[in-house]
C-alpha cells in the first residue's frame, strides 16, 4: 500500500483539559505527566510523520465526550479506544468534536 494514500490518526488534546484527559483514562501513566510533555512528542511525531509524506487527520478529544462515547459503546477509556474514538470522529460517523488536518 502507498503510504501516502493512507490517512494516519491522531488523537489530540488541548493544553487547556489535559488535567481532566488524564483523570479519565484507564491508562492515564502511560501519557505524560504534563501536557508539554504530551505536546512535544506529539509535534515530534507528527513532523516525523510528515517528512515521510503521511497524510494526517488530527482529532481533538475532548475527556467529557469521549467518556460518554466509551459507555455508548461498552469500552474502557483506554488508548485501544482512544484510536478507535478519533477514527470515527475524523471519518465523520461523529459530530462530536472537529478534525483538523496536520
Amino acid at each position: 500500500m502507498d503510504p501516502t494514500n493512507e490517512v494516519v490518526i491522531v488523537p489530540w488534546y488541548r493544553e487547556d483539559n489535559y488535567a481532566e484527559v488524564l483523570a479519565v483514562m484507564d491508562d492515564a501513566a502511560s501519557l505524560p505527566d504534563c501536557y508539554e510533555w504530551w505536546h512535544r512528542g506529539a509535534a515530534e511525531t507528527v513532523a516525523r510523520l510528515n517528512t515521510r509524506g503521511a497524510r494526517l487527520a488530527t482529532v481533538s478529544i475532548d475527556a467529557a465526550m469521549f467518556l460518554v462515547w466509551c459507555s455508548e459503546n461498552d469500552l474502557l477509556p483506554n488508548a485501544e479506544a482512544r484510536m478507535e474514538y478519533a477514527a470515527e470522529l475524523a471519518s465523520g460517523d461523529s459530530s462530536d468534536q472537529t478534525r483538523t488536518d496536520a
